[in-house]
């Protein structure tokens, strides 16, 4: 009796035993599954926010930020627990998987949601599914808040440049530093708490009792997988959400420094091009010169925006940042030709023009510079305020040019034959400031076709002086020796002025695209020099009681150009036609770079020296019409920054209007 009481009581045990398991599994344990996962669903954005916190949080006044980053994080919590509610309710019935529906419903079809899919629907149309609709809106989300997390962070970068002497941008190498740490300490906090819960469920159900609550123990471990499932692939997601912030954000900096370089680049070459090297044997272009930093001295030879900083660069010194555009200050940093390595100054990023100095040796080209350059810094051009760029050129002018002019010394004979540019900054009230080049070769250069190659700024030259010396012209020589004067002046030049043109026609054929059998169409001043002595006035029926340049700068010599003409067709036609053929645009000039005869020894008084320059710059309308050149000037750099500008926004600006018509902003 006492043992079929014993069985009675067994199976009544092992009866209530299994309804206990039944009502586990088919009440209780859904609704656990669910309740489970929701959470599980939750654990990874808060893993997630927690990695960047700690991470990210060093500015004070950013911290405001972390504000809307955890209101994100929470509303992608939403999203995802939204589609694992969705997985579920196909899959198990729950009695809560409604009422939480009903409660994320609407907070997953909040703006940001529509924002996405309404682009989405205007580019592919309707999403397929709804799991597609909700992650398009959790990937806008995503993004605006990995935008938000690059505000707090900012986009320092501890990883230096392998090609320039700098620290890269943020999304070159550190950001798939960060992205990385972030992703391995959220999946393994992760994996330590699914550790931990599937260690707390082994310890509760080990020991004497295990044998009863095996059920227990296998459906608690079954419902651990469902979560786990749901929590790591909401990992995924939202890692992979990053990426695509990442990703956007990288591309969005990356085409700003596409279109900052292009609308650096239109605006100097609608200024007057790109600056030019003043040095000797070289001469070239510099579109884009090396700089230096202010602090260490290393030579950032690419210093644009791009990869190591969108307007700044950090120096690998760590204290210098440099700015990557000229609006920025570029050009006052320490610079150099990319060339040949020697500096530059910030003037020559500017407009610049180019008047180059030819004639045979002792034809007083030297002398001609020193007397414009003496008249131009001495105020003595009206209007015109003028200074030397190079301290080297000051010094010298202050040392050695002014003294000499002012005692009557004769400057010795140039013999570079491959001349450093003379600087002189030009400006007019009202006007643009002009870098002006005045290139002084020796005669001799000429002569050799190696020297001639290297005669470079030929390429882009405003006009050239070709000076002649009266004495050295037959008829002039005769007209001497008529006169009773046995002899030649001491400094007269013994050179052909016939075998001059040829040889500078040579030059420009090499250096200057001049097309045999064509004219030249720059301007081409022919100058006759000793224009002080008696009988070079006399013969030519000059004065040099005009100290002045003309007014009008289009004007100036043309009277002494009426008169030389006359004489050299009279005297000497071959010269006159082999000049008139070449060149088209063409003016004589008499001059005199002293102003009387240099054995005076008496102060000098440069004559209608200017009248050469100016009529050779008189197509500067920054220096001709100040005002209107300052206008046009701005307005063709303004315009070619604005043109740049549309081509890279425009698309923007389309995308744009796009999305605000896909969530009905714009009809």
């Amino acid at each position: 009796m006492q043992g079929c009481l014993i069985l009675v009581a067994g199976a009544v045990v092992i009866y209530l035993y299994f309804l206990l398991i039944s009502w586990l599994f088919i009440y209780v344990a859904p609704e656990f599954l669910v309740l489970g996962s929701v959470l599980g669903t939750g654990v990874v954005p808060a893993l997630y926010g927690m990695a960047v916190y700690r991470a990210l949080n060093r500015v004070t006044w950013r911290r405001a930020f972390w504000v809307p980053v955890f209101v994100l994080l929470a509303l992608i919590y939403a999203d995802l627990a939204f589609i694992v509610l969705n997985v579920l309710a196909g899959i198990v019935r729950a009695q809560v998987t409604p009422l939480l529906m009903d409660i994320l419903r609407p907070i997953v079809v909040l703006p940001g949601n529509r924002l996405g899919v309404g682009a989405w629907r205007h580019l592919f149309g309707e999403p397929a599914t709804w799991w597609l609709y909700v992650l398009i809106g959790t990937t806008v989300k995503g993004v605006v808040l990995v935008g938000l997390l690059l505000v707090i962070r900012g986009l320092d970068n501890n990883l230096a440049d392998t090609a320039q002497p700098a620290f890269r941008q943020y999304f070159f190498g550190q950001a798939i530093l960060d992205l990385r740490a972030l992703a391995e300490e959220t999946a393994r906090r992760f994996y330590e708490l699914v550790d931990l819960a599937a260690r707390r469920i082994f310890t509760l159900s080990a020991g004497p009792h295990a044998w009863f609550v095996w059920p227990l123990t296998i459906t608690a471990y079954a419902a651990l997988i469902a979560p786990t499932i749901a929590a790591a692939i909401s990992l995924a997601i939202l890692l992979s959400i990053h990426v695509i912030g990442i990703g956007l954000a990288w591309a969005a900096t990356m085409y700003l420094s596409v279109m900052l370089f292009c609308a650096e680049r239109a605006v100097m070459l609608a200024r007057s091009g790109y600056a030019k090297c003043p040095h000797a044997g070289c001469h070239e272009p510099v579109p884009l010169p090396i700089f230096y930093c202010p602090e260490c001295g290393k030579d950032h030879d690419r210093l644009i925006p791009g990869r190591c900083g969108l307007f700044r660069r950090a120096c690998v010194c760590g204290t210098a940042q440099l700015p990557t555009t000229y609006w920025l200050g570029k050009a006052r940093l320490r610079s150099a030709c990319r060339s040949c390595k020697k500096p530059l100054r910030s003037e020559l990023f500017g407009g610049s023009a180019h008047v180059p100095i030819y004639g045979a040796a002792s034809s007083g080209k030297t002398m001609l510079m020193m007397g414009a350059t003496w008249q131009l810094v001495e105020g003595e051009l009206p209007g015109v305020v003028a200074g030397f760029i190079n301290e080297t050129d000051r010094s010298s002018y202050d040392t050695v040019w002014k003294p000499g002019f002012q005692s009557g010394r004769v400057r010795e004979k140039t013999r570079e034959m491959l001349p450093n540019a003379f600087l002189l900054s030009v400006r007019r009230a009202r006007g643009l400031p002009l870098s002006l080049y005045l290139y002084d070769p020796a005669g001799e250069a000429i002569e050799s076709e190696s020297e001639i190659d290297a005669h470079r700024f030929l390429r882009y030259i405003d006009g050239i002086a070709l000076l002649i010396d009266p004495f050295s012209l037959p008829t002039m020589a005769a007209a001497n020796a008529a006169q009773g004067n046995g002899q030649l002046p001491a400094s007269t030049s013994h050179a052909d002025p016939i075998d001059v043109v040829n040889r500078v026609v040579n030059v420009l054929e090499n250096q200057a695209r001049l097309v045999r059998a064509k004219d030249f169409h720059r301007r081409v001043a022919v100058v006759i020099t000793k224009a002080d002595n008696d009988l070079v006035q006399r013969e030519f029926g000059l004065t040099l009681d005009e100290t002045g340049p003309s007014e009008r700068w289009q004007d100036a010599g043309s009277q002494d150009d009426e008169r030389v003409r006359a004489w050299l067709r009279h005297n000497e036609p071959g010269l006159l036609q082999v000049l008139e053929t070449r060149f088209s645009t063409l003016r004589f000039f008499a001059v005199s770079a002293l102003g009387h005869d240099p054995a005076q020894q008496s102060a000098f008084q440069p004559r209608k020296v200017l009248d050469v320059l100016t009529w050779l710059l008189a197509g500067r309308t920054t220096l001709t019409r100040p005002t209107f050149g300052l206008i046009a000037g701005r307005g063709a750099e303004i315009g070619a920054a604005l043109v740049v500008f549309a081509v890279f926004l425009t698309p923007g600006i389309i995308a744009a209007r796009f999305v605000f018509r896909a969530v009905g902003a714009l009809p």
